[in-house]
């Protein structure tokens, strides 16, 4: 079982100051793969990886993904309020990778947004361990499927569509609520 890591990161400037001056860090850029998957509109999942250990990353990509779930979630939000009431609980997961070490997040927005560890393996690059580090890799990214897939269940589940009064009104809160956790 992997243990959890949770952490807050509440506004901008708590955010730069944990990332450091990491745009102007070539590392940063160098050699990175990002991705992201979609379901539907929204993203659901986003994932960096860095050639450097986790050490050398100094936290970069960790935070770089941290910042980028936000906005993700924050856009979510937003979206939804212009349609329909937003439901409980709307999450959005994350993968960050240091050579061979895979670390899977979740974030879900409870006042502020949280960011929490789930998960983590090594993948497997050489015969040593090979047999165990592989199960451990596909039992975490089948659980990571699983969740990923009660999320979209959810979402469907879960849309109640709002009155033009009530979506004004859940815009502007909705506004009012990302511009008070980015000050």
């Amino acid at each position: 079982m992997a243990r959890i890591q949770s952490e807050t990161i509440t506004t901008m400037r708590e955010y730069m100051e944990q990332c450091g001056n990491w745009v102007n860090d070539q590392r940063a850029v160098e050699k990175v793969a990002e991705g992201v998957a979609f379901e539907g509109k929204n993203q659901l999942f986003l994932a960096t990886s860095s050639p450097h250990s986790e050490a050398e990353d100094n936290g970069h990509g960790r935070l770089k993904l941290a910042r980028a779930m936000q906005d993700s979630l924050a856009s979510q939000i937003q979206s939804t309020c212009s349609e329909a009431t937003p439901y409980r609980g709307t999450s959005v997961f994350g993968s960050c990778t240091y050579k061979d070490l895979t670390k899977l997040w979740l974030m879900d927005v409870c006042g502020v947004f949280r960011l929490q560890q789930f998960d983590v393996f090594c993948i497997p690059t050489t015969k040593q361990n090979f047999r165990e580090r592989m199960k451990k890799a596909m039992l975490s990214s089948l659980s990571l499927a699983a969740r990923v897939e009660k999320e979209i269940q959810k979402r469907q589940a879960e849309v109640v569509l709002a009155e033009y009064s009530d979506r004004v009104k859940l815009i502007a809160a909705a506004s009012m609520i990302i511009q008070a956790v980015e000050q």
